[in-house]
């Protein structure tokens, strides 16, 4: 529109007239903006207040975002919302906060009640860049070794529930259900596990038990526990054996712990290299989705992995040079959340209390005995750690020592002995070794035990692994292993991938050696088996058939042969079904199975015909959680939850509207209208983001599109968010004497906006409810019921032309 360019037009020449003013000014000083505008001519003057200004905001010197933002000629601003952030070293919970502590008019100038959140706000008419003042300014540069826990701490509770049936012909049925309940109450954390099974075999056939009930407060560096609980070392990288130890007991505990350690940068131990022609941008996915990408210059060019998240993962890296894919490759990103802070080389863990089962049908073999034990690691150097552990039991003590020592970034040598009264003794060492194409492992095991009640026993085993990939479409595994008195074993197994009629396919050879089954076959266990895998399409139809030959249950030679199918199936509840048949000496087996998937629960069911003795077997697993706070609860398929959980309740007048909630640290949920559950991290704060998940759905317009949060490890948070269908309002607001109404605020359910000197105004209005509110100075002027038949419409646009403001 011509007055709206003309607008925009006058700021440019006002802030290029005032440069010379305020030139030299100090960066801090407080210029009321009035007296900034005096240098203008009048006519400029008019069109800096009271009218939307897209402009800079810094938070402590540093680049927040572009906002929308109103001044008043007496010294006031007020923040209507961020229109950009790219770049900007603050997240959209700093964002959301400014937005919310900004919504109102403010003063410009010093905070006069200093109990704010800010020292001072500035406006600069010469650059359009306001600038906010807090008392963080001189700590931001400084780097936060631990996180704090929420200021008034949280509370709720996550409850992952497992059912298991199992049922065989001629047998009864065995089940098992399994829970496991993490709550919280302020920043104490409480942990809460139950089984109860019933065999279909054994004659004393029913199990019931607590396995833990305890609870738990994180500090800075350490962490406290207090209740039932197994007396495993917790926050240790190394864990010495005692020869026994893992049994429940009621006590305490004092550990190391880095659960509020502040996430820190390092790098991948294994690096992971591209090759460009010439400049050109690596994007790297996880799990199909875009993580990170980088300018890579010609050749070959190490990326930088101390952006990327922690943990050990597969990427894929593709190389986009020119806007055209160069290439298209997977890597391992080798981030192990380790030891790494020098400046506390001793971590450990230290128990008292007392051996029982608590609530339990059985008893523990220390039933009522006192224990108590420590464990402790010390960090000698970068490269080596030693570890040292002790426990008390039944007037025995039991010791173990341990060592981890990295000879290289590749290669590790770890090694752990202990020694038991009345028990025996234990030597357990690995060899470690990568390599670009691969990994060797050597390990050894050797334990003698005695006891009064058990036999003694001695064992020693000797395994040699190695993986090695050979091009990018074939790789090659082998082990080999010797165990005393029973001889020695090889496995190999070869893998290739190729295009087959246009689809993917896989063939596998894989081939074995190993001792007898059992001391009633005195042939050896030996096998080789052929394999193809054909999958058409991701999710699509997958067939596959292998041919082999091995040693039967009765240790003679057999000729082996399977068929199957398998197959994806997209937007239903029923995820995945198979069906497959295998072909031996005995006759022929069925396998079928499906994987049902809703918003509530996950499921296996799966029935299979046994080839030897032509019996059915049947079974079905089930796994849901719940989670519930003061204000709502919720059931979720999900199984994987980071200590905490949101809510979010989605309202809509579209009933197939679906939104994407992505968690800063990298999770994707999808949500649908009604009650769903957001698994998100404990102690880190956060913030979930929300946008629109169906392309057609492209006029709704979403409560908020950001959530921030900030719980402790079994906390939940509740939040209502809702999509409308909305318009693009577009209009003139008069007066009574047909005079554009400037410097107006017009609201309605979905959005704000401030009126143009012209009275022009846009914004966005939600179509089921067509009402606007005009305010002057906060106070109510007028108000609109549009009609449908005002003004006309062009898909998501309305143009409602002027509109007669007549005062309330």
């Amino acid at each position: 529109m011509p007055v709206f360019s003309f607008n925009r037009i006058a700021i440019c020449v006002t802030c290029f007239l005032l440069a010379t003013y305020t030139y030299g000014q100090s960066a801090h000083s407080s210029i009321p903006v009035l007296q900034q505008a005096e240098q203008l001519p009048a006519d400029f003057a008019a069109h800096l207040f009271n009218v939307p200004l897209v402009v800079r905001v810094e938070l402590n010197s540093q680049y927040l975002g572009d906002a929308l933002l109103v001044l008043t000629e007496d010294n006031q601003v007020q923040l209507l919302s961020f229109t950009d952030a790219y770049n900007s070293p603050y997240g959209d919970t700093e964002r959301n906060f400014w937005l919310q502590e900004l919504s109102d008019k403010v003063a410009l100038g010093s905070c006069s009640a200093c109990n704010k959140q800010w020292l001072a706000l500035e406006y600069s008419l010469s650059d359009s860049r306001l600038s906010i003042l807090t008392q963080d300014v001189e700590k931001q540069n400084s780097e936060q070794k631990y996180l704090l826990l929420p200021k008034d701490g949280s509370s709720g509770i996550i409850i992952q529930n497992q059912l298991s049936l199992v049922n065989a012909e001629s047998a009864a049925t065995s089940s098992y259900y399994n829970l496991e309940a993490v709550a919280s109450t302020g920043n104490w954390t409480h942990h809460t596990g139950a089984q109860v099974s019933k065999s279909g075999v054994a004659r004393d056939n029913t199990y019931y038990g607590l396995s833990q009930l305890y609870s738990q407060r994180e500090l800075q560096g350490r962490a406290i526990r207090a209740g039932y609980f197994a007396n495993d070392p917790q926050g240790l990288s190394l864990r010495p054996g005692r020869g026994s130890g893992g049994e429940n007991m009621l006590g305490v505990m004092l550990n190391s712990s880095d659960s509020l350690v502040a996430q820190q940068q390092y790098p991948s131990t294994t690096p992971v290299y591209v090759t460009a022609e010439r400049p050109a941008v690596v994007e790297i996915y996880r799990n199909g989705f875009l993580i990170n990408s980088q300018q890579v210059q010609a050749g070959l060019q190490a990326i930088d992995t101390k952006v990327l998240p922690s943990g050990i993962y597969a990427v894929q890296l593709r190389v986009v040079q020119d806007g055209q894919l160069l290439s298209d490759s997977q890597a391992m990103i080798y981030k192990p959340s380790g030891w790494r802070d020098s400046s506390e080389p001793l971590r450990y863990s230290i128990f008292a209390g007392r051996q029982t089962q608590l609530f339990s049908r059985t008893e523990s073999e220390y039933e009522g005995d006192l224990t108590a034990g420590a464990t402790l690691n010390y960090l000698l150097n970068p490269f080596t750690i030693v570890g040292l552990g002790t426990q008390y039991i039944d007037q025995h003590l039991q010791l173990g020592t341990s060592v981890d020592y990295s000879l290289s970034d590749r290669s590790k040598l770890l090694a752990n002995y202990y020694h038991s009264e009345g028990s025996g003794y234990g030597l357990d060492t690995q060899f470690l070794y990568g390599f670009d194409s691969g990994n060797l492992v050597l390990s050894q095991q050797q334990y003698n035990k005695s006891s009064q009640s058990i036999t003694a026993a001695s064992q020693q085993t000797t395994a040699l692994s190695w993986q090695q990939r050979i091009n990018a479409t074939q790789s090659t595994s082998l082990r080999l292993s010797h165990q005393m008195n029973r001889g020695t074993g090889a496995d190999f197994s070869w893998q290739y991938r190729q295009k087959m009629m246009d689809t993917d396919s896989t063939w596998r050879l894989s081939a074995f050696n190993r001792p007898a089954v059992s001391n009633l076959v005195h042939r050896r266990n030996t096998g080789i088996e052929l394999s193809l895998n054909i999958n058409f399409g991701q999710h699509s139809s997958q067939y596959y058939g292998a041919i082999g030959n091995r040693t039967s249950r009765d240790g003679n030679k057999e000729n082996t042969a399977e068929l199957g199918w398998r197959k994806q199936i997209e937007n239903s509840d029923i995820k995945n079904i198979g069906l497959s048949s295998n072909f031996d000496s005995y006759g022929m087996g069925i396998n079928s199975y499906a994987t049902v998937q809703n918003q509530y629960l996950t499921s296996d069911l799966y029935m299979s015909r046994s080839s030897f003795d032509g019996k059915f077997s049947s079974g079905l697993n089930l796994n849901s959680t719940v989670v519930a706070n003061t204000q709502s609860v919720a059931a979720s398929s999900a199984n994987t939850y980071d200590g905490a959980s949101l809510i979010v309740d989605l309202e809509s007048d579209q009933h197939d509207v679906e939104l994407m909630a992505h968690d800063s640290a990298g999770q994707t949920v999808r949500l649908k209208p009604g009650r769903n559950v957001v698994p998100v991290s404990a102690y880190t704060p956060g913030t979930v983001s929300f946008d629109i998940a169906n392309p057609h759905s492209t006029y709704v317009s979403l409560s908020q599109s950001v959530a921030p949060y900030h719980l402790n490890k079994g906390g939940v948070q509740y939040l209502k968010l809702s999509a409308y269908k909305t318009l693009t309002v577009i209009g003139r607001l008069l007066d009574a004497e047909d005079k554009p109404l400037g410097g107006h605020h017009v609201l309605n359910h979905s959005s704000r906006t401030v009126t143009e000197n012209s009275g022009f105004f846009t914004l966005a209005m939600r179509e089921s409810s067509p009402t606007l509110d005009v305010l002057e100075q906060g106070a109510p002027l007028c108000h609109f019921d549009l009609s449908p038949s005002t003004g006309q419409q062009q898909q998501d646009l309305w143009f409602v032309g002027d509109l007669l403001c007549q005062t309330n």
